[in-house]
């Protein structure tokens, strides 16, 4: 029986459906964990899912006859994960119709979105010991998440209500190459590269927009402090692909949207960026720290 329960962020689905090469990672998903989606990350997940093959067809970096055919494999494979729903209304029969209310006054998190359903479907999991008729008793919930922001607001309410782990899919990758025999070294490091190849080009890309705003400042924004500070720290930290603490510039220019809407613009437009926001090591440095010491992850009489 499945011992390790999984629940996935839309942001996670979305970038394993990317990555993935013949449905390997999906297989091995399967094969070894028991994983599940609440309804909102499923609908979040049909909602952007497609954003990057448009963008590539878009950018004719794509043929349209490629990303068609492309977009008829993720319809294939996000059948799969729509069974793996767990729907509100069910839970709310389970649990009472206050349950949510309930998460949402132990949280304080103000947002309706896939990571705080995805959190409630976490305790609940953790509480009801019985999903689909499967028992699970004693066993911690991980759940996988490339939103930095979530992730750190969420940790400390998984520990405290003893639910279980929040991590992100670089730990996921790590977690089915460490289960698997048939899963190599050399697989995992791509995938990694893969995934950090997800947020890279959106990195970039709003580093070349705030560098293009900057060398056309007028006169009254180059001889503002504030402004010339923080643009500057931001401009430093994507450079770096460095994300402890880039939500302080962030926050200041959504603070100052309508004072300086170019760069409120520009940071809202590569809104990918806003999930790596962390106060601590950010998911780009961690796939980094990954791959650079791989080859330390220890299998039980598997050769790596």
């Amino acid at each position: 029986m499945k011992q390790i329960i999984c629940i996935l962020d839309a942001c996670s689905i979305i970038n394993l459906i990317h990555i993935d090469e013949d449905d390997f990672l999906l297989k091995k998903l399967d094969e070894y964990i028991e994983y599940y989606l609440c309804e909102t990350v499923f609908s979040e997940v049909c909602a952007n899912v497609y954003t990057k093959i448009d963008k590539l067809r878009n950018e004719k970096k794509i043929k349209p006859e490629e990303a068609k055919e492309r977009k008829k494999e993720i319809d294939i494979t996000l059948s799969n994960f729509r069974q793996k729903q767990e729907k509100n209304s069910k839970i709310k029969t389970e649990f009472g119709a206050d349950f949510f209310k309930t998460v949402k006054s132990l949280t304080n998190y103000p947002k309706n979105n896939g990571e705080f359903y995805s959190t409630a479907l976490a305790l609940y999991i953790s509480r009801f010991k019985e999903i689909n008729k499967k028992k699970f008793i004693g066993t911690k919930v991980f759940f996988h998440t490339d939103d930095y922001p979530a992730k750190e607001f969420f940790s400390s309410f998984f520990f405290e209500q003893q639910i279980g782990y929040i991590e992100d899919t670089a730990d996921l990758l790590v977690l089915l190459y460490r289960l698997d025999e048939t899963f190599t070294i050399n697989q995992l490091d791509r995938y990694l590269s893969n995934l950090f190849s997800e947020y890279a080009p959106e990195v970039s890309g709003l580093h070349k927009r705030l560098q293009k705003i900057k060398s056309s400042l007028n006169l009254k924004l180059r001889r503002d402090k504030a402004f010339i500070k923080n643009l500057d720290k931001l401009i430093y930290k994507l450079s770096e692909f460095e994300f402890f603490e880039i939500n302080e510039p962030i926050k200041f220019f959504s603070r100052n949207s309508k004072k300086y809407p170019n760069v409120y613009d520009a940071i809202n437009h590569y809104s990918l960026v806003l999930d790596l926001q962390s106060n601590s090591t950010g998911l780009l440095e961690k796939i980094r720290k990954v791959r650079k010491e791989k080859d330390n992850v220890f299998r039980l009489g598997l050769a790596s």
